[in-house]
């Protein structure tokens, strides 16, 4: 077997990672992230020696992400993230590395999805935290956490 060599710069993810929710980026967002829980069920007896044992029990996973506030229109905004706790119904979401057009003159991003040649996940969540923050001289910003209803579904990367 051939040595493998690793090669951060062309290699490590720097922040390319994004969610969407209800099939549309959460807009402007500085951080998104998925956990994903497995509850461990002690199956620890006499014959295990000195040792603890366990088998995997029941997965749970959350979602967070916080971002910049906006009202543009037809975008994942505060608001209509807010509006969708409040309603507490399951919504749809993904997970996956981002891909984009990118306008050369002025930098703007057009056309973010997710990449489907690399792994991506997807369920239902229910928003159960939604802060919103304004501070003399800074930026808006409002922090979500959501709790995992169902499957997390893994999705392979595509040729």
């Amino acid at each position: 077997m051939a040595d493998l060599t690793y090669k951060s710069d062309a290699n490590v993810k720097t922040g390319q990672l994004i969610l969407k929710i209800a099939g549309v980026p959460v807009a402007y967002a500085t951080s998104a992230s998925l956990t994903l829980s497995t509850n461990v069920i002690d199956t620890s007896n006499k014959m295990d020696g000195s040792w603890q044992s366990g088998v995997a029990g029941k997965k749970s996973y959350t979602v967070s992400s916080e971002q910049l506030l906006t009202e543009q229109k037809d975008s994942k905004s505060y608001h209509s993230l807010l509006k969708a706790q409040i309603e507490g119904k399951p919504v749809a979401f993904e997970f996956g590395t981002m891909t984009y057009n990118e306008d050369p003159s002025d930098g703007s991003l057009s056309g973010v999805a997710i990449d489907t040649s690399c792994p991506s996940y997807s369920g239902n969540i229910i928003i159960n935290s939604f802060e919103l923050q304004s501070e003399a001289n800074d930026l808006a910003k409002s922090t979500l956490q959501a709790q995992g209803s169902g499957p997390l579904v893994v999705t392979e990367a595509t040729a």
